[in-house]
């Protein structure tokens, strides 16, 4: 079958059949994350690392929405490709897919091994707090845990409803640490019990995606429900971070 690649989509290709990989899925339920589902969003890519943003609208949660799941390969075709939003992007780019009630969605039939299981653009930290009032996109960074706090409940001005948090303090190359503060359900769902070892106690380098930068007593990231993470994973940014634990145990 003759794949589009999605850097080759257009808004008046009609017919493109595109074979991409889900890397991320999310509900989209507002600010709050407690109203009614606005959209489901994803994160697709192709199979030469090509990414896009696509969405499901709330309409088309259920019939659609239930037809994909994270981390799967699919056969995608009869769906609408417009400009890209303006603000909070979770990727680059200048254009989106979005589902219609048209859309097909089957397996894919013996996919290519070289779909990219991690997609993302890091941002140093020191380049974070320019990023707060431009609003135009969610930012992906990559440090060292080295604290998880216990959750707790925080009353948000506004909000009927306490709400949960988490706090993750990473570190990068330099030393410098940054405090993500995940919400709601991404708080809840977070933990490292089965990738720490306390007996070695080797560090472990998380890849968190999809997170707002904000200020408040200093910069921070927010995760609410575009936040993903990844422990350990095999980037080449990686490599240095490896480097410095092979060092630090050789002293």
């Amino acid at each position: 079958m003759d794949y589009t690649l999605l850097p080759d989509l257009t808004t008046y290709k009609k017919h493109a059949i595109i074979q991409v990989h889900v890397s991320r899925k999310w509900s989209f339920h507002g600010a709050t994350e407690n109203g009614p589902l606005q959209h489901i969003d994803m994160v697709l890519s192709d199979c030469k690392g090509n990414s896009m943003y696509a969405e499901i609208p709330a309409n088309l949660a259920e019939e659609k929405g239930a037809l994909i799941e994270t981390n799967q390969i699919y056969d995608i075709s009869r769906f609408r490709v417009t400009a890209a939003k303006t603000a909070y992007k979770p990727i680059d780019g200048d254009k989106m897919i979005q589902f219609t009630i048209y859309t097909i969605i089957k397996p894919a039939s013996n996919p290519p091994p070289t779909f990219s299981l991690y997609i993302y653009q890091l941002t140093p930290f020191d380049e974070i707090e320019s990023q707060i009032q431009h609003k135009t996109k969610f930012l992906d960074v990559l440090g060292t845990i080295t604290e998880v706090t216990a959750l707790k409940t925080v009353h948000i001005e506004g909000q009927l409803s306490p709400t949960i948090i988490r706090d993750i303090m990473i570190e990068d190359l330099s030393r410098k640490t940054l405090k993500i503060t995940l919400w709601a359900k991404r708080a809840t769902s977070f933990t490292i019990q089965n990738v720490y070892d306390p007996v070695s106690k080797k560090p472990i380098l998380a890849l968190f995606v999809g997170c707002l930068p904000k200020f408040y007593k200093g910069v921070y990231l927010s995760g609410g429900a575009a936040c993903h993470w990844y422990f350990n994973p095999a980037i080449p940014e990686a490599e240095a971070y490896q480097n410095r634990t092979r060092d630090m145990n050789a002293q």
